[in-house]
């Protein structure tokens, strides 16, 4: 006979502890409900009630003696694996479904504590995870999970997820060799992530980097023994929403920092993915080998080059230069219940400038690419953009998202012995719906011109939509 699991004079919920779902399994685990045994595997099985009902009881498990679970090859014992699921009830008073897939040492009773213990270096797997739902589909359904895991437990919706000294793959390497401290940090308050959350890391670089090895799963590879302790995000929230700054990161170099308020997004800076060490007070030097997954090991091989933020703790992380700032903000609109976030405040680009170059780098500046305004969603006051160059393609004037005036020049580019030049070859002056160009030869002469009457809005989206402005409906 199968009991209710949990103590109802605690809580609503059936389950109170993951020690009370071990409870129902093992309490299963008997001659009756056996439906298939061997030396090495046993399956049990019970059920009860009707599928769909309050009475309903499915539970099944299987264990299987194992003989060759270790993660180092030297700790090698004999153990039981187990693996279950049960479904109860229905979901509209409230249905339970439950997956456990662990090792234990045989012979240990089947506990939490011997479950954490046995696999204190598994971090990959859930071991027990927990779905409650109740009432149908949409907003109202009340939807809260639980899990067990290394360093993961969470009941009912509460609890905290810690997790330090992760297992590392290649090598046998145990990361508790390298640091001790808490790697991911969570907190969930009834079904929902609230306060301060965080990951950090720890990267191995390797002297004969290339580009496959930063694609391993673990995402570490190894550099004389050197290591980099870094952070890898960090987020807000409040019930659930995300509030204030989140940073983002990519082993330690942060590409994205949003604010949010009461859940929605209001600004958004996004960080370019190369590396730009200083050559002079006034020239970067971009190393052609840095673009995507090189830009990571070049920066913690050569960490004197740039300036690395650490924390009280050593953990390291890197702010490259400004590639895009955006800001929104929230507005009452007719038909909506709820604010409707668009483009308001200032909006650019920033992109780098080669003035020279060598056979291996560029030497140049970090410039601007598009500098615009919002208002409400509409393009408002002057809009500007800039070719790689920092000649000025576009320079108008906007009311209200409408293009009132201004001028599009278009520039050719040349290189010649290590330098960048660019001459003017077409120059278009906006007057509201008149355009009046000019088309020069290579010594700046007038070859043709004229005019042509245009549609505003066509002739603003054929330029700006290639620069991802647009405007808001």
């Amino acid at each position: 006979m199968v009991l209710s699991c949990g103590n109802t004079n605690k809580s609503s919920y059936l389950f109170n502890s993951h020690e009370d779902i071990l409870k129902l399994f093992k309490s299963i685990m008997i001659d009756e409900n056996i439906v298939r045994k061997s030396y090495m595997e046993s399956e049990y099985s019970f059920t009860s009630g009707k599928r769909g009902t309050d009475s309903y009881k499915y539970i099944k498990i299987m264990s299987r003696k194992s003989d060759s679970h270790s993660f180092n090859g030297e700790d090698s014992h004999e153990c039981v694996y187990y693996n279950g699921s049960f479904e109860i009830g229905s979901t509209d008073k409230g249905a339970y479904k439950c997956f456990i897939n662990f090792h234990t040492t045989k012979g240990e009773p089947l506990t939490v504590i011997n479950i954490l213990k046995h696999n204190e270096l598994e971090f990959k797997d859930v071991f027990i995870e927990l779905d409650y739902t109740q009432g149908p589909r949409g907003d109202n359904q009340i939807w809260i999970k639980s899990f067990l895991g290394n360093g993961l437990n969470i009941i009912n919706g509460n609890g905290v997820l810690l997790r330090d000294n992760r297992y590392i793959s290649e090598g046998n390497y145990y990361l508790k060799d390298y640091i001790k401290d808490t790697l991911e940090y969570s907190r969930t308050v009834n079904g929902k992530l609230e306060g301060k959350s965080y990951k950090s890391n720890i990267v191995f670089l390797k002297d004969d980097w290339y580009e496959g090895d930063s694609l391993i799963k673990t995402n570490f590879s190894l550099f004389n023994g050197k290591t980099v302790k870094f952070l890898e995000s960090s987020e807000n929230h409040n019930t659930g929403r995300k509030s204030g700054e989140q940073i983002y990161r990519k082993q330690g170099i942060v590409t994205k920092k949003e604010i949010y308020e009461n859940g929605e997004l209001t600004k958004i800076i996004e960080y370019t993915q190369e590396a730009f060490p200083s050559e002079s007070d006034s020239l970067l030097k971009r190393y052609q080998s840095t673009h995507q997954h090189g830009f990571i090991n070049f920066l913690w091989s050569n960490q004197e080059k740039f300036k690395i933020d650490i924390d009280k703790k050593g953990y390291q992380s890197y702010t490259p230069l400004v590639e895009k700032i955006e800001n929104r903000k929230g507005f009452k609109e007719v038909g909506y219940s709820r604010l409707i976030y668009k483009r308001h405040g200032n909006y650019e680009t920033n992109q780098f400038c080669p003035i020279k170059s060598d056979t291996y780098d560029q030497y140049g500046k970090w410039i601007p690419e598009i500098r615009a305004n919002y208002i409400q969603g509409k393009l408002e006051g002057n809009v500007k953009i800039y070719d790689r160059l920092g000649n000025e393609l576009f320079n108008a004037f906007y009311k209200n998202g409408i293009l009132i005036k201004g001028m599009n020049n278009e520039y050719s580019e040349d290189y010649n012995d290590g330098i960048y030049t660019s001459r003017l070859t077409k120059t278009s002056t906006i007057n509201n719906n008149i355009v009046t160009w000019k088309i020069f030869d290579s010594q700046g002469d007038i070859l043709d011109e004229g005019l042509e009457k245009i549609d505003p809005e066509k002739y603003s989206y054929d330029i700006l939509s290639k620069k991802g402005i647009w405007n808001e409906k």
